[in-house]
């Protein structure tokens, strides 16, 4: 996938960064600016210049006309109404940047649901990016200080809140964000946000079974439209035993019969999915790749993982397997973000009831994703520690951003656990190995319509009858998203009741998990610890009693300070 990075400014870095990963490297320089680009595809199928206007683009459009490249599409439109204002218009999943050279001017954009990571370092009238940290990295002189209250909410949450990264003053940027960038003798940046989820209204008007008809409709054109899009690729499926995968290969294959691709499912951690995925794939007659879950997976894939994502995600660690099948694909499509759109997980009729109580809502959320990570204190130098202890106002500060509407926690899992958590996973990990990634439920159709279900719809399982009334021939097929009311009754009182974490004992986890962290244990008292942890404290403790969290919890830290800040890849 293509890859961002570039400085705008006053004394712009004239060598190309000195590095090994920069396949198909392009660069566009001035005396105040330098942005490159690279990647395993040819820049040429992003890029467009015209008139002394060019245009990148590393992601996708899902509308344009005719099927036109998406940076010919965005120059034109801005050719034509000679302004950036266009930007709203835009339906797609992107990041990218258009140099004015008549006007002296630069935008950088991130799309509507900020789908795809830009990260930004802005000093001095001087404004460096990238689309991965380590690739802004490579343009600073010295790297900024450590964010230790960033890894506080990782070790939290495993994902950073808000635009916090593990540097200080570097910044993931928000969703549909646009830079505007005047340059020559004096640079001039300014920043806004063009859109965003409160804009969209709940529909209060129409009845469950009009939303049904709407959704039914809207996938059908969606899936019709993605069908073009990808006709000419080399495509391969996510398939789980989910309802969003499940969405996408139904909707190509019956909206979209010419559309070409493969399936992939590999083995998720927490249950075997391959007799539903067998039984989808017979139903549709897909050519599925199954591949079992490697038993020495962390050995193999853990320190890759590391070094190819940017916050060491664990949320699709499991998708490592199939990264040598992927990579035999041009276009990889998954159905991430489908799940909070579509059903809004994790929100239950609580959230709703107590949408004005930010108190509430910020301890509700610490007891639904927040680990316990007050043992750290036992092996941490005492002055870091008291940068990363976790404490509410983390969460307070981002959910007091957000309209106290009904949509407040679905707006703020999306802004926050989607964004800065799993769609990272996606982009950086699997866009390391395919030419392009696409994911659907970022469409804005999709995106409007998920938001506009009241919440009293969804939990009637409106998205349930969706998929059925679109898809009835493969909709009695199980499914690992299948929840009733009783569920999510039993779901509110475990929440608002439940004091300790399961996930810290090792007893808690399956068998593969078991054998996961044995892996982890020896593969931790291999690396070199940064001094700040007492290595040997540690790994006596965890001789006698082995533990799944703390094992992951202090490799997540080893790891990225041995590549992110000694350099030293254990690869």
């Amino acid at each position: 996938m293509l890859r961002l990075f570039g400085t705008i400014g006053n004394n712009v870095p004239s060598d190309k960064p000195n590095d090994n990963f920069y396949d198909n490297y392009k660069d566009w320089k001035d005396v105040y600016y330098r942005i490159s680009t690279c990647g395993l595809d040819s820049v040429n199928n992003f890029f467009t210049e015209e008139g002394g206007s060019i245009v990148v683009v590393q992601g996708n459009l899902f509308e344009s006309a005719n099927h036109k490249k998406p940076a010919n599409y965005i120059l034109d439109l801005y050719n034509k109404k000679q302004d950036i204002s266009f930007v709203r218009q835009l339906n797609g999943s992107f990041n990218f940047f258009l140099i004015d050279k008549r006007n002296r001017l630069i935008y950088l954009a991130t799309d509507k649901c900020g789908s795809r990571p830009l990260f930004v370092y802005q000093k001095d009238n001087q404004l460096t990016f990238g689309s991965e940290i380590k690739l802004l990295l490579s343009l600073l002189n010295k790297h900024p200080a450590i964010n230790w209250g960033a890894w506080g909410e990782y070790l939290t949450f495993r994902f950073t809140l808000g635009e916090n990264t593990f540097y200080k003053d570097i910044r993931l940027i928000p969703n549909g964000t646009l830079f505007k960038i005047s340059y020559g003798d004096k640079t001039k940046i300014s920043e806004e946000q063009y859109w965003d989820f409160p804009e969209i209204e709940t529909d209060l008007d129409s009845s469950f079974e009009q939303k049904i008809h709407e959704g039914t409709e809207i996938f059908k054109t969606i899936f019709q439209s993605l069908g073009d899009d990808i006709k000419d690729s080399i495509n391969i499926v996510a398939l789980s035993g989910g309802y969003d995968s499940r969405s996408i290969v139904s909707g190509l294959k019956k909206f979209s019969p010419s559309s070409k691709f493969d399936t992939v499912t590999t083995l998720h951690p927490a249950g075997s999915e391959k007799e539903i995925v067998n039984e989808l794939s017979e139903a549709l007659k897909l050519k599925n790749k199954y591949i079992d879950r490697p038993t020495n997976i962390y050995k193999r894939f853990f320190i890759r993982k590391a070094y190819l994502s940017d916050c060491l995600v664990q949320e699709h660690l499991w998708t490592m397997p199939m990264l040598d099948t992927i990579s035999q694909y041009n276009t990889y499509i998954d159905g991430i973000a489908g799940d909070i759109v579509m059903r809004s997980t994790r929100v239950r009729p609580i959230h709703i009831e107590k949408k004005d109580d930010t108190h509430f809502l910020v301890k509700l959320f610490k007891k639904q994703f927040g680990f316990d990570y007050i043992w750290l204190e036992d092996y941490i130098d005492p002055n870091i520690w008291n940068h990363i202890k976790f404490t509410d106002d983390w969460t307070s500060r981002e959910l007091s951003k957000i309209p106290t509407t009904e949509n407040r926690m679905m707006t703020f899992l999306i802004k926050n656990r989607v964004r800065n958590g799993i769609s990272i996973a996606p982009n950086n990990i699997i866009g390391n190995n395919v030419k392009m990634v696409i994911q659907p439920f970022f469409d804005d159709r999709l995106v409007r319509f998920g938001f506009s279900i009241p919440h009293k719809y969804k939990f009637k399982f409106i998205y349930r009858e969706i998929l059925n009334a679109a898809f009835p021939e493969i909709m009695s097929i199980p499914s690992t998203s299948d929840e009733n009311t009783d569920k999510l009754k039993s779901y509110d009182n475990r929440i608002l009741q439940f004091d300790q974490n399961p996930r810290e004992l090792i007893s808690d986890y399956s068998d593969i998990s078991k054998e996961d962290t044995k892996y982890l244990f020896n593969l931790l008292r291999q690396l070199d610890f940064p001094s700040f942890i007492n290595k040997q404290v540690f790994i006596d403790d965890m001789q006698i009693d082995l533990k799944v969290n703390r094992i992951n919890t202090i490799l997540d830290i080893v790891l990225w300070y041995n590549m992110f800040e000694q350099n030293n890849l254990p690869i």
